[in-house]
């Protein structure tokens, strides 16, 4: 297990998914007031494909730093960077989870409440990603050429300066099965509510991860398929700290020389109001964004690179990962869009910044990505000039 602290389709949606009710205040007399920590991300396991392994289409690449040479796998049937790369869909599995708290007699927070938001997201849906009305570096043009496309093809398109060309990386019709349901022991979870009236939870990350490979083997789900495990406000901790989401990847023991290897993530919706105005861009799709651009780039969760520095303002550390979403944990933009009538709500999604395969390979000049708003080159995160940090202005520094 490793541990990181942060990292055209049509739906018809029904009301009642697309409007969920908002959880009353006194719905629980048991809920303890507490506002919920700091939280990141991580990562848990991973697994190497053997070529003749069943799992996501994916293409393998490999940069050179300091004499050593780094290979990485990412989705699409082709790099970006080929003449001939195309369009990729890969098919969407989501599973909402449903949790009920021994702790607070049995109370629930359920994950298919989110689903139809998070269908009519930018995760899923065409969105205009050339401008932003807000980010973490204010308004402006953020990718051009990036209009009618998902957040995930927008991200990578950028990054290998493909945008307005017939390469594209797609998330296909998501399939939404029916919801897992699961008790939560007292010593594993608790609800509360914050002082905005905002219900989460928290479940103990080692009882959360075995129950959802548990899930993998007795749905059956198609590793050819991304999964998306799904949640309303349930963060996972443990003793390193609390995360909002994880991604990995499992390579089944049988097969018979061709072994699924699943890729899925664990995401929870984030309530408007649930975090601070401190870090304003928890809300939503946000843990989705981030999840699903690094799963885009690091499937099965095995692309190291050299111990990398990152510091986002708000904290720092180092990556021996390729994971694109940690370095700008909490950096981020709006598009516009959002139904949800709750409060505290903005009318727009949120969705993070993520860094570029150059930055980690210590490009300079980057050649790879879609240069800056600017026209001066060097883009090595999505938001370009509008992310205003100094270590995003040139490749990540070693630690």
């Amino acid at each position: 297990m490793r541990h990181r602290f942060g990292r055209v389709l049509v739906f018809a949606v029904t009301a009642a998914l697309l409007f969920p009710a908002a959880a009353a205040a006194d719905s629980d007399p048991h809920l303890q007031v507490r506002d919920p920590e700091l939280a990141g991300y991580t990562t848990m396991g991973g697994a190497t494909p053997l070529a003749t392994d069943t799992t996501i289409p994916h293409w393998h690449g490999q940069f050179a730093k300091d004499g050593v040479t780094y290979g990485y796998n990412m989705v699409g049937n082709e790099d970006p960077r080929s003449p001939s790369a195309g369009a990729t869909v890969v098919p969407v599995d989501i599973i909402p989870l449903r949790f009920a708290f021994e702790a607070n007699n049995g109370f629930a927070l359920d994950g298919t409440n989110e689903v139809g938001l998070t269908l009519a997201s930018p995760i899923f849906q065409p969105t205009d990603f050339s401008s932003t009305p807000h980010s973490f570096g204010g308004a402006g043009p953020l990718s051009s050429g990036n209009v009618g496309v998902q957040y995930a093809d927008a991200v990578m398109r950028s990054q290998f300066n493909k945008t307005g060309t017939g390469y594209h990386l797609m998330l296909g019709t998501p399939n939404v099965l029916p919801t897992q349901s699961f008790s939560v022991p007292t010593p594993k979870g608790t609800a509360f509510i914050n002082r905005n009236g905002i219900i989460f939870g928290t479940v103990d990350t080692v009882w959360l991860l075995t129950r959802i490979q548990q899930m993998v083997g007795q749905l059956s789900l198609d590793p050819t398929h991304l999964a998306i495990f799904l949640t309303d406000n349930v963060i996972v901790i443990d003793r390193y700290g609390w995360y909002l989401g994880f991604h990995s990847a499992d390579r089944a023991a049988v097969g018979n020389g061709a072994q699924p290897v699943h890729t899925y993530i664990y995401a929870t919706y984030l309530q408007a109001g649930l975090f601070s105005e401190f870090v304003e861009n928890d809300k939503d799709v946000h843990t989705l964004s981030h999840e699903v651009a690094e799963w885009a780039a690091d499937p099965f969760v095995d692309n190291t690179i050299a111990p990398t520095y990152w510091n986002d303002g708000f904290g720092a550390g180092c990556l021996n990962l390729l994971e694109v979403g940690d370095p700008a944990l909490f950096l981020g933009f709006d598009v516009a869009g959002n139904p949800d009538p709750r409060p505290y709500t903005t009318g727009t999604w949120h969705l993070q910044d993520e860094v570029f395969l150059p930055w980690f390979s210590g490009e300079w000049p980057n050649v790879t990505a879609q240069s800056r708003q600017s026209g001066t080159g060097r883009r090595y995160t999505f938001m370009g000039d509008l992310d205003p940090l100094p270590i995003f202005r040139a490749p990540a520094p070693q630690c």
